[in-house]
This record gives C-alpha cells, structure tokens and sequence, in this order.
C-alpha cells in the first residue's frame, strides 16, 4: 500500500508540474522523476524483505529503511523544488 501511495503521489506531482511546462522545459522534472523513482524502489525492496519474515529480521530491514528514510524526503522535496522553479521561470 505505501508503495501505491509513493507512486500515485509522484505521478499527482509529476503530471502536474508537467502539464504546467512547455515541451522545452521538462527535462526539469527528470530529476524529481528519478528521485520519485529511486524512493519507491527501496521502499518495494522493504516491503518484499519483510514480507514473511520473522520480527527479528523485519525490524532489522524496517531500521535500515528508516535511516535512509530523511534523505528519501530530502531528495524529493530538492527535485520537486528545482521542477517547481522550472516551472516559475518557464
């Protein structure tokens, strides 16, 4: 389900920045895109390592994921900054 959240909120940002840029100017959003990306898959990749796992492990891959969790938000939010400036100056 997180992943579904991950993936349909990035396409809500990607969509919507990108029908506000000319055809010259999407390359903006590839880095968003890529970070949008980049979370998801490690969040699919945690997903799949607990799933079935036993508590032990899982807390192990959740404390993991968890330390990786600020550069995940850091990420997103810089890329969705520099399509949004891309956006503003377009």
């Amino acid at each position: 389900m997180s992943a579904l959240m991950i993936f349909v909120g990035a396409a809500g940002v990607a969509v919507g920045l990108g029908s506000m840029l000319p055809a010259t100017r999407l390359v903006g959003l590839v880095p968003f895109v890529v970070a949008a990306a980049w979370v998801l898959a490690n969040v699919v990749r945690t997903s799949a390592a607990v799933l079935g796992a036993s508590e032990a492990d899982a807390l192990v891959h959740i404390r993991a994921a968890a330390k990786r969790m600020p550069l995940w938000i850091t990420a997103t939010a810089w890329t969705a900054l520099v399509a949004t400036i891309c956006v503003a100056t377009a």
